[in-house]
């Protein structure tokens, strides 16, 4: 029996008993009927019985200066023409019977289709589809034969090259480049018995289409010679939850679980190599060595898989003022697909084992409590540890020298063991709340976050934060909220050349490749550095008037890594946000806002060459680099009702800008001296979007709408050079390599859209 069919007999027997369930069962309605309406106790609102709702028909013209993914990314609009205009809302309400019907989007490929029809307090049945494309680049060539397969031949007119930079490219193959459809179904029903609620759904993602993938050919920076191949998008996810919770006047109790099964129909990706000739490798034997390139070579796709999980909570009231939860989570990740060889076209025989045998479990477990103790001062403590237990074999395997290269047995001077990474986190948090006043609460956090790794450089990670905040309504016409945390990171010594005992035999590290894979004393990596993070937070609401208000926020977090001598130095972020919005009655609103965000990343790194003796632990090849990214946003807008509020008038316009800068300084020796930064990368976009309605009658409106947008990027890296071309060894200094690309860089364009609609409403009298 598949597992839809399972679910759909579970759905049936959960349905099958509805008639007959006792009337002592059924909750206390939360409406009431007042003539033929009915008015809900929750929110007040009036909720029309029989049949209610609205849709709206027309049509829609795009004029695009040159065709573009980036306008219609998500919405399949990649050129000039027009689409339907398509949406819909239908309500069904009778007694305690409920059915909705919503439809969005039926004219464009990112449409959505919704239902569920049920009965009030006792179960419901729901379902959607949702389509959503994915374009990834308007402009495409390949001198691939068979895209979207997992085969990718040359055709036999094209003549392999050591090299291409000034040689014409043979005639390429056009290729559209996106995800044709991730489409989306869903099914479940939830089932109300007295106090237990059972809870089914299953959904399954379909994604279909064609991506870029980097073929690299060799196995070392050293040799980076490459093509962008046209990569197939072929798989699919089904995903099932199961829930059943039982509610009392002051618990809760749920369990549930969550199962998730990845099927990929293309398991890897077979292309034939462009180029010929030698290659220089990393041979752990012979540090510098030559060999063919490969005539093919071969890419794992996303394996297959399977996730499961079960998780308990519960929640507990021993009396008005003190609240219990707690989270039992138990999960298991499984891959078990059938290896690869190590060469194209050779048997598995020399593979350690056949299957991956890969699974990792995962633990949680957290308790939760709060309670006050006094009326102003409330306590919260929380307790939570989580655990991987990776029970995927430890092995020794043969490095791959070359994907059609002569293949060695497992010997240990020649191979590496595999690494089953697992890790613990154990975290207790201590929150105090005191209301100073009556609308001012202070809050005092301290939070203790150890955490155990293995396989790593470092062991055991101790970050200890401190939190302070206050929340203010004291005055009328201004609301404030502030934050300011300090959190530190320590850890028990790093320890780098314990990794490498780890990871590879006593053989291999006396071998005359063993020292050519050290790393430097004083690097380390950003989740194993000690450091210090600053955070501050400010919230700002001022109302001078009952028609104005104007928000004002900062965000700054600081963290620096001050104590390491190589790798990340400092991050740093502001962001900070201006708005005001205005009411002038019920006719007319407006509003203005302006945002920003910096980000700055300082690093430190070591120019490692592995054929100069000592450049590993030489300060005079010590690069630094700086990014900084900076982001503006900006827009104004309103929204006008005339002519007795028949007439709905909207103009709206938003700037965004991103410039972002990458700076570099250097030592003194020559491999690294004199560097260059990159050139500045910009983003700017304008739009403009101007809309008005006219209510011809309560039950229907015709409306138009018009839109003027302007993109524009600049691509330093790609843009001389466009789809099906080659990127020279000059562009790649170090590792005197080539690529031949595959897409167009991001264009830039202008877009106008129009469009004309009629909106129908619909009430049952």
């Amino acid at each position: 029996m598949s597992r839809f069919s399972a679910l759909v007999l579970l759905m049936t027997a959960l349905t099958a008993g509805l008639p007959a369930q006792a009337a002592e069962e059924e909750p206390a309605p939360v409406y009431e009927i007042v003539g033929d309406e009915i008015h809900s106790g929750d929110n007040g609102d009036w909720i029309p019985q029989g049949w209610s709702g609205e849709f709206s028909l027309g049509g829609a013209g795009v004029a695009l200066s040159r065709p573009s993914f980036k306008f219609g990314e998500y919405t399949g609009i990649e050129g000039a023409g027009g689409y339907a205009v398509a949406n819909g809302e239908f309500r069904y309400f009778k007694q305690d019977r409920t059915f909705d019907l919503y439809l969005d989007n039926l004219g464009l490929d990112n449409r959505k289709v919704a239902l569920d029809y049920g009965k009030m307090g006792q179960y419901k049945v729901f379902g959607q589809w949702d389509q959503t494309p994915h374009l990834l680049f308007s402009e495409n060539r390949t001198p691939y034969q068979g895209t979207g397969g997992s085969r990718l031949t040359l055709p036999a007119s094209f003549t392999r090259q050591p090299s291409f930079e000034g040689i014409p490219l043979p005639a390429s193959n056009p290729v559209a480049l996106k995800v044709d459809s991730r489409n989306e179904a869903e099914v479940g029903l939830q089932r109300e018995i007295g106090r237990n609620r059972f809870d089914v759904s299953f959904n399954r993602i379909e994604k279909n289409g064609i991506r870029s993938l980097g073929g690299t050919i060799g196995n070392s920076p050293g040799n980076g010679m490459g093509i962008v191949l046209p990569a197939p998008i072929d798989f699919h996810t089904n995903e099932v939850r199961a829930a059943f919770s039982h509610t009392r006047d002051n618990a809760h109790l749920q369990i549930h679980y969550f199962g998730s099964f990845f099927d990929n129909r293309q398991d890897s990706l077979v292309f034939d190599v462009p180029y010929t000739g030698l290659l220089p490798f990393i041979d752990n034997m012979n540090p510098v060595a030559l060999g063919p390139i490969p005539a093919q070579g071969r890419l794992s796709l996303e394996p297959d898989n399977q996730f499961h999980q079960m998780r308990l909570t519960g929640a507990w009231d021993p009396s008005t003022d003190t609240r219990l939860t707690a989270t039992a989570e138990y999960g298991m990740a499984l891959q078990n697909n059938t290896l690869f060889p190590l060469a194209v076209g050779t048997g598995r025989a020399l593979l350690p084992r056949q299957t991956a045998e890969a699974e990792i479990h995962n633990l949680l477990l957290q308790l939760r409590a709060t309670t006050s103790i006094t009326p102003r001062l409330k306590i919260t403590g929380k307790l939570r540890r989580f655990q991987t237990d990776n029970r995927t074999p430890r092995q020794l395997f043969q490095p791959i020298v070359n994907d059609t290269g002569t293949q060695r047995p497992i010997s240990s001077d020649q191979s590496v063991f595999t690494f089953p990474v697992e890790y613990s986190k154990n975290q207790g948090d201590l929150d105090l709340s005191y209301q100073l006043l009556d609308a001012t609460v202070l809050k005092l956090d301290y939070r203790l976050l150890h955490t155990n790794r293995d396989f790593r450089a470092i062991d055991n990670s101790f970050e200890n934060r401190v939190s302070l905040g206050a929340t203010s309504n004291e005055l009328e016409w201004v609301s404030v909220t502030a934050n300011l945390s300090f959190a530190r990171t320590d850890t028990d010594g790093y320890n780098f050349e314990n990794v490498r005992a780890l990871r590879n035999t006593a053989q291999f590290l006396g071998s005359p490749a063993g020292p050519l894979l050290a790393s430097p004393a004083d690097f380390r990596k950003k989740d194993l550095a000690e450091n210090n993070r600053y955070q501050t937070a400010l919230n700002l609401s001022f109302f001078p008037t009952e028609t104005l208000t104007l928000g004002l926020s900062h965000h700054w977090v600081l963290q620096d890594f001050t104590e390491q001598a190589l790798g990340l130095k400092e991050v740093t972020t502001h962001s900070a946000t201006i708005d005001i919005n205005h009411t002038a009655g019920d006719a007319a609103t407006h509003y203005l806002f302006f945002t920003y965000d910096v980000n700055q990343v300082s690093q430190t790194g070591r120019a490692h060459n592995f054929l100069a003796p000592g450049s590993i632990n030489d300060p005079n090849r010590n690069y630094a680099l700086l990014l900084d990214d900076d982001s503006y946003t900006a827009g104004a807008g309103g929204n006008w009702l005339l002519f007795d509020e028949r007439v709905n008038v909207r103009a709206d316009y938003s700037l965004s800008k991103n410039v972002s800068d990458f700076i570099f300084n250097a030592g003194s020796d020559p491999f690294v001296a004199n560097p260059a930064g990159l050139p500045t990368v910009k983003t700017l976009r304008h739009r403009v979007d101007g809309s008005t309605e006219y209510n011809v009658s309560d039950a229907m409106a015709v409306g138009a709408q018009v839109v003027y947008e302007n993109y524009a990027f600049d691509d330093f890296a790609l843009d001389t050079h466009p789809a099906g071309t080659v990127i020279p060894a000059s562009n790649f200094p170090v590792t005197n390599g080539e690529l031949i690309t595959l897409s167009n860089p991001i264009q830039d364009y202008e877009a106008w859209t129009g469009m004309l609609y009629v909106t129908y409403r619909f009430r049952d009298r």
